[in-house]
This record gives structure tokens, sequence and C-alpha cells, in this order.
């Protein structure tokens, strides 16, 4: 199988992470401007994303994503 480009943000990659793995933990993982990626928050308390009206489309970017990496094409 060939190598899927993903691109953090536009496929929901970003979102996926720190929904699921990050922002309950309290911490976040945010992309720079010049690339690199940096950690945020203290793991105090948990965080949101803050854009709850978004929550359907990155959660669908990031679907489109996995079934365009699926052998039938999703």
């Amino acid at each position: 199988m060939t190598p899927l480009p993903v691109h953090l943000r536009r496929d929901g990659v970003l979102w996926a992470v720190n929904r699921v793995l990050f922002h309950p933990r309290g911490f976040a993982l945010a992309k720079g401007v010049r690339g690199g990626l940096y950690l945020h928050g203290d793991g105090t308390s948990p965080l949101s994303f803050g854009m709850v009206d978004m929550e359907d489309e990155k959660l669908a970017a990031f679907e489109a994503l996995l079934d365009r990496a699926r052998p039938d094409g999703g």
C-alpha cells in the first residue's frame, strides 16, 4: 500500500488526538505556525476544544481520511 499523505488539521487528526488523548488529561497538542508540535496545558484540569459546533466537521474529516486509507475506499 502506498503511504497516504495526511494534513494534521484539514484531515481532523490533530482534533482527534487532542479530543481523545490530550484534552481529557488537561493538555493540548498544537501545531506551530512554522511547523513543529507544541504541548500546552499543565494537566490540572480537562480542556475542551472550545468549538463544539465544529465537532461534527472534524470527526467527518477524520473518518474521511480513514476511508481513503481503506482498500475499498470506505
